[in-house]
């Protein structure tokens, strides 16, 4: 049974404490104003602190790739070793696969889906989040990234004044002109094309300007990755095998993979997705250090695999339980096939 979202551990992104303005080291106050209010509500999106979050869909996911996962290697170790009249009944694992691949593949493409065009309706996904920063990319300016939260814009002079020398004391926070410093060096990177990602960038031989932007080549980035042909290919497959029932001309274009849907693909999938939110929490947003994707549970969520999930006295029920409910269904569909009577 998997957990519900406050029984797991906690999300990536509480919004926290937010500095006041007036002791904000930027000159825009306004830009910072709104930056503060979107930041809050973007963060506020990611949060799991509830099951429609996207921290939470994308735990959700996660916590059921492993657990089929880890079914599914049960399996085949346990193949080696069952005798060939204790197989499972074929008709209950089918129903256990079929459900998981659906609802794995909705809830990644639930992940994708775009604001409504009637503003008065609205989805938490990743690409909603995504588009909407892109929206507002204004806002992240180089003063309002690096001292939105209080710290010092010019670490230089609070460095002058700091009054360790060399190592700091046990104890004692990380200096707020070395934490200045870094933000600086990540918004360096941030400020240059995505293409440099991954080099040591500097700014030697470059001012330093308050009003800088992000690059753009950073979002056209997340693009491209949120339309990755695994992510695309899913997409299809939802579109023309589950959300609805494509005919033999609609599908005559489907390539392979999008034609099936297996582990793999999942996998493929998941990739994309996780860098989207990592990178858009924690470098962009700069929100609070991850935790793991799959949670740890308390309990030990693993046990009575080795038991019988139905008693042995209840088996002779079945076959009367079957009756039972097919023939509810049978009567429906008879009483369904009579001439109306005329009114």
């Amino acid at each position: 049974m998997e957990p519900s979202c406050s029984q797991k551990k906690k999300g990536i992104a509480s919004v926290g404490r937010v500095t006041a303005i007036a002791r904000c080291d930027v000159l825009d106050r306004a830009k910072l104003q709104e930056f503060h209010r979107k930041r809050r509500e973007w963060l506020e999106w990611i949060d799991g602190r509830n099951r429609r979050a996207i921290w939470c869909q994308v735990q959700d996911v996660s916590w059921n790739l492993t657990l089929y996962s880890t079914v599914v290697d049960l399996l085949a170790h346990s193949d080696r070793e069952r005798p060939a009249d204790a197989y499972p009944n074929p008709w209950i694992l089918r129903m256990f696969c079929d459900q998981f691949y659906v609802s794995q593949a909705l809830a990644i493409r639930r992940l994708l889906d775009p604001q409504p065009k009637n503003t008065l309706k609205g989805v938490i996904s990743l690409r909603r989040l995504l588009d909407d920063i892109k929206q507002h990319r204004c806002l992240f300016t180089r003063e309002v990234y690096v001292a939105h939260d209080g710290l010092p814009y010019d670490y230089v002079p609070v460095h002058d004044r700091w009054p360790f020398c060399g190592a700091e004391p046990a104890g004692v926070y990380t200096a707020p002109w070395r934490d200045s410093e870094l933000a600086h060096q990540d918004f360096d990177r941030l400020a240059r094309s995505s293409r440099h990602f991954g080099d040591l960038v500097t700014q030697a031989g470059r001012a330093r300007r308050r009003t800088e932007p992000i690059d753009c080549d950073w979002f056209n980035w997340l693009d491209k990755l949120l339309k990755s042909k695994p992510i695309t290919d899913l997409e299809q497959f939802v579109n023309k095998h589950i959300a609805h029932t494509a005919d033999n001309f609609s599908r005559q274009s489907l390539t392979r993979a999008q034609s099936r849907l297996g582990l793999n693909q999942l996998w493929k999938c998941l990739e994309p997705l996780f860098q989207v939110l990592s990178f858009v929490h924690g470098s962009l947003l700069q929100g609070p250090a991850q935790v793991d994707v799959v949670p740890h549970v308390l309990d030990d969520h693993l046990t009575g695999l080795d038991k019988p999930w139905v008693h042995t006295s209840a088996v002779p029920q079945a076959c009367q339980s079957w009756q039972k409910h097919a023939k509810a269904l049978n009567d429906l569909w008879g009483r369904s096939n009579a001439l109306p009577r005329r009114r």
